[in-house]
């Protein structure tokens, strides 16, 4: 199911990327009037930063550090606006705290989640957040996926992100057909995509049947998790976009830079399951 909010956002980058501040900065207002995240404050800063406006920058990032108190990047984005307008002594008084955050951040490495899915997504990410930085922020899936394949990223990375954005490069799967591809995306871990396949081949009533008892199964699992990250890895697995981004937006045991690059995933994809039809759905095969 498209989400105005997010398709806005996409918005944002193309406006970016044509050098179109005026019009990006009026659909960053618009969206923030909506909700407020750390995407929205990067964006705008940068555009403010490109402009040379910053003192209005520095107004911003005062703002989005009192949001947002823990995150490293708002408040580097506050240290770059007092360097810029020569605040010596809120430059002294910011570093310690941006020190204690990436300390913080550092030790994050060892984060584990008691989901063998999401820890693999998670190991993922973080795996394309140490390899390419902060440069994976202003991205677009299709660039990443060309860097990726470029750069020859192991495999199991690749099959970690849980994605279809792939698909063209598996030369496993290029070959297959009906049945064939949908119990092979099965054993890659991809529930959605593999019922999402067998709904559209039109197969026998069995295998889709068959398929459809494993994404109800899987469901029902997801349903029982409380972890934010760990429903929207679920989500983004189930092909349930809208209910995977809004997981990951109150998830706040990862870092800036993984939320952004979770988000990349979990947008690019373009067969999605309406949301609504779910709850129907197991509720029927009961």
């Amino acid at each position: 199911m498209p989400d105005p909010y997010y398709d806005q956002l996409q918005r944002v980058r193309i406006l970016i990327t044509l050098r179109r501040y005026t019009e990006a900065l009026r659909v960053i207002d618009d969206l923030a009037m909506q909700k407020e995240d750390q995407v929205l404050f990067h964006y705008k800063m940068s555009i403010l930063y490109r402009s040379g406006k910053y003192e209005e920058l520095r107004r911003i990032a005062e703002y989005a550090t009192s949001r947002f108190p823990d995150s490293l990047s708002m408040r580097l984005w506050h240290l770059i606006g007092d360097m810029k307008g020569g605040e010596v002594l809120a430059m002294a008084d910011i570093m310690p705290s941006i020190d204690r955050i990436a300390a913080s951040e550092k030790q994050d490495g060892g984060l584990r989640f008691p989901d063998k899915y999401a820890q693999r997504f998670y190991e993922s990410i973080t795996f394309l957040k140490d390899t390419y930085g902060k440069a994976m922020i202003s991205m677009d899936a299709a660039d990443l996926v060309k860097k990726v394949v470029a750069d020859r990223i192991p495999q199991d990375i690749c099959d970690g992100l849980y994605t279809s954005q792939f698909d063209a490069y598996d030369k496993n799967l290029i070959g297959l057909t009906g049945n064939s591809r949908s119990f092979y995306l099965l054993s890659r871990g991809r529930v959605g995509d593999a019922f999402i396949e067998a709904l559209r081949m039109a197969q026998t009533e069995i295998y889709r049947k068959f398929m459809a008892e494993k994404f109800i199964e899987f469901y029902r699992e997801t349903e029982s998790q409380r972890d934010p990250f760990i429903l929207a890895v679920r989500y983004h697995i189930m092909r349930l976009k809208e209910r995977s981004i809004q997981a990951l937006d109150r998830a706040t045991n990862v870092g800036f830079l993984e939320k952004s690059i979770a988000r990349i995933i979990i947008e690019s994809e373009y067969n999605v399951l309406a949301s609504s039809e779910v709850p129907q759905t197991v509720q029927a095969s009961r």
